[in-house]
């Protein structure tokens, strides 16, 4: 039972690590393929379309599309030629990626339909067919939900999609008499 524990245990710390790491830039280049890349200041949001790839040394993302919604900063008027001045840099809202949603961290694989990262909330959300694998260890629900600032994870079965896991135990633990 401990090392079910400890399973469980390790496959949702690489769950709270995978989506840390695919939400935050830190000191690593990010680079981003996609077919198309527009940029609205009305909207105050990145749209990047078409077979997006997010590469990181420790990460890769894979989607349909990646919307990137901006905090707009406090000043009212932006002169034409500064047309990304209104913006911080580190001020995203939230991201979305959406349409076969793909990420893969060291072996490690999550799928879904969309995966919503709202930034202050330090919250990651999985929908639409929601997969974790690690290896032969699986977890999916409805929705897959990663509390970072809490540091706590949450899987969430609905009427068409109850919580389905399954961890392979090491053939050393036996079963409880």
């Amino acid at each position: 039972m401990n090392n079910l524990r400890t399973y469980l245990s390790g496959l949702l710390l690489f769950l709270m690590f995978f989506s840390v790491s695919t939400v935050s830039a830190g000191t690593l280049p990010i680079n981003i393929d996609a077919d198309t890349m527009t940029y609205s200041p009305s909207g105050n949001e990145v749209v990047f379309k078409g077979n997006v790839v997010v590469k990181r040394t420790d990460f890769t993302l894979r989607a349909s599309s990646i919307k990137i919604f901006m905090q707009k900063k406090k000043s009212q008027k932006v002169p034409a030629d500064k047309a990304l001045a209104p913006f911080d840099p580190g001020g995203i809202q939230k991201i979305i990626a959406s349409g076969g949603v793909r990420m893969d961290y060291q072996g490690k694989v999550g799928t879904c339909e969309t995966a919503t990262y709202y930034v202050v909330q330090g919250l990651l959300q999985m929908e639409g067919n929601p997969k974790l694998q690690d290896g032969q260890n699986t977890i999916k629900g409805a929705v897959i939900k990663f509390h970072l600032n809490d540091n706590r994870s949450e899987v969430i079965g609905g009427k068409s999609q109850r919580v389905k896991a399954t961890f392979q135990a090491p053939d050393k633990i036996k079963a409880p008499k």
